[in-house]
């Protein structure tokens, strides 16, 4: 199995992991099991490997191998696992950045989101959760103005960019980082001294304006396409799942990035996770979507310790 859950919500994961679970049991298989997810590996496997540059670092019982780390690749990666504590970003301001008004998407007999309604105030932190297929995406499309409404209203109030899931399939691999980047700038002057200055703010150097996409790793590429979101100094920040692709100690590097750069800037972040962990690390709200509509939002640390709806218990139940 290789990552055969990294792009699955939190509730669909664990039917996948189950199904594989008896499946082996069943039929007495043996199973070899690649993630980056610590949590899966100490659920899914007796033994563990542990791969670095190409080369096994450390090798055990995954009990031994997780609570006891010897190589210190192991032990950053272990560490790199364990998100911080819930953010604690002040108050966002009154005025209002992003209003659904009861906004519904149809695509022939499929409606993909229903009668959503939602505010997010400016400077504020929203996360948006929920399962694969529930219309996250659709409902970001939406907002970036990639994908017209049936019906209902989107306002947004000020300048918007986004970073997408896939860094490798959202750049053009037959441009340079350069001319990636200045793709974002409204006004193509000082171009050099614009992009190497947001190539630093995102922990890049100069001399990677000159490559091209393939030359980079993936947490290099998502730096990049973080880079192009914010060269012309948005107020408003969509990420649709962007750091689900990413293995744990990258993960954490762009959520750092993420969370420096929104304060830095007083930027408006609207993101969507699957994670819900990763969510209560960067977010204050949250929202939560079932089936097309948002059953349950509010304050992350309400929902995350009293939530009323089914959904919403559910996947917080197998995280």
């Amino acid at each position: 199995c290789d990552e055969p859950t990294t792009a699955l919500d939190a509730t669909t994961q664990a039917e996948i992991l189950n199904l594989v679970e008896k499946l082996v049991e069943d039929r007495g298989l043996s199973l070899l099991f690649i993630t980056h997810d610590l949590g899966v590996v100490g659920r899914m496997c007796t033994e563990t490997l542990v791969l670095q540059s190409g080369v096994i670092v450390e090798s055990g019982a995954t009990a031994d191998v997780l609570h006891n780390p010897q190589h210190s690749y192991t032990q950053e990666l272990i560490a790199a696992s364990q998100l911080g504590s819930p953010t604690t970003h002040p108050a966002a301001a009154t005025e209002i950045a992003v209003r659904l008004d009861n906004v519904s998407k149809i695509y022939g007999t499929n409606t993909a989101a229903h009668q959503v309604s939602l505010e997010i105030p400016r400077s504020s932190r929203w996360g948006l959760v929920g399962g694969s297929g529930s219309g996250k995406s659709t409902l970001l499309n939406m907002i970036a103005g990639l994908t017209q409404p049936t019906s209902g209203n989107v306002t947004v109030s000020g300048s918007l960019q986004m970073v997408f899931q896939d860094p490798q399939g959202s750049l053009d691999p037959r441009m340079t980082v350069r001319s990636i980047i200045a793709e974002g700038l409204p006004e193509k002057h000082d171009v050099t001294a614009k992009v190497d200055k947001v190539l630093a703010a995102v922990g890049l150097l100069p001399e990677h304006a000159t490559r091209y996409p393939h030359e980079f790793s993936g947490g290099q590429r998502q730096r990049i396409s973080i880079a192009r979101a914010i060269v012309g100094n948005p107020d408003i920040l969509l990420a649709d799942e962007a750091v689900s692709a990413l293995d744990v100690s990258v993960r954490l590097q762009i959520l750092d990035l993420l969370n420096s750069l929104v304060e830095q800037l007083d930027l408006t972040l609207l993101f969507i996770s699957h994670d819900l962990a990763v969510v209560r690390q960067l977010c204050t709200h949250v929202a939560v979507m079932h089936e097309g509509e948002i059953v349950e939002q509010g304050p992350i640390e309400q929902i995350w310790e009293t939530p009323q709806h089914s959904y919403t218990q559910a996947l917080l139940s197998v995280t």
